[in-house]
């Protein structure tokens, strides 16, 4: 591929990959713990074990680290997952071809729009991967993994709403907390899978874009 100007360069990246992966890597751990100290809560609630009450203070303290820590590392996670989204779309454009690519900048902005925020961020990804892999010649390859990728995110997401909502709403009944935490545990599964296929999605593009014949050094 010719490389005429900066403005037309394709720009390798994985050094931005390379802090996306690990802060959603740290993430994933953390809905590990979380949806496993959950689960214990939920199956005492359940009446399914029991456990001496400074174990189960230690349950609750470890869940109240546990979502300190998913904070900051999920915070990360967005910022360099935002980054990478709009260094690979702005790559995209650089490609070519028949289909009209959504801005870099509303690749990244879909995802603060109301509504849109829904439907938006993965067709952006969708662009990128098509543009992508039509570009080194493996247009036939299938991009059902995005789909996979966010409907696990947003069902997740909407269950640990209502969960919170439901831990929220005064005094719940111990029947409301049981089945609240139950729905929690699923609710970080789910979230510990969609982090999962972002992992796998963004992945794949970044190794596709960064075998091509020539990439600039830098990134933005």
């Amino acid at each position: 591929m010719t490389l005429h100007s900066p403005q037309n360069e394709v720009r390798d990246p994985r050094a931005l990959w390379w802090w996306m992966r690990a802060f959603v890597f740290l993430t994933i751990v953390g809905y590990v713990i979380t949806l496993a100290l959950s689960g214990a809560t939920w199956g005492l609630y359940a009446r399914l074990w029991s456990i001496p009450g400074q174990a189960a203070n230690f349950i609750d303290r470890g869940i109240a680290l546990t979502n300190i820590f998913v904070l900051g590392t999920y915070i990360f996670s967005i910022i360099f997952t935002l980054r990478v989204t709009y260094r690979l779309m702005k790559n995209a454009h650089t490609f070519g071809g028949a289909e009209e690519l959504t801005s870099p900048g509303m690749a990244v902005g879909w995802y603060f729009v109301p509504i849109a925020s829904l439907l938006q961020p993965p067709r952006a990804v969708g662009q990128i991967w098509r543009a992508t892999f039509r570009r080194i010649g493996q247009a036939e390859r299938g991009s059902s993994v995005i789909g996979w990728w966010w409907m696990s995110w947003i069902v997740s997401g909407a269950l640990l709403t209502y969960t919170g909502f439901a831990f929220r709403a005064g005094e719940p009944s111990r029947d409301v907390v049981e089945s609240a935490l139950f729905i929690q545990t699923i609710g970080y599964a789910l979230r510990t899978v969609a982090a999962v296929f972002l992992l796998v999605t963004f992945g794949a593009i970044v190794r596709a874009q960064s075998n091509l014949d020539k990439i600039g050094d830098t990134f933005d």
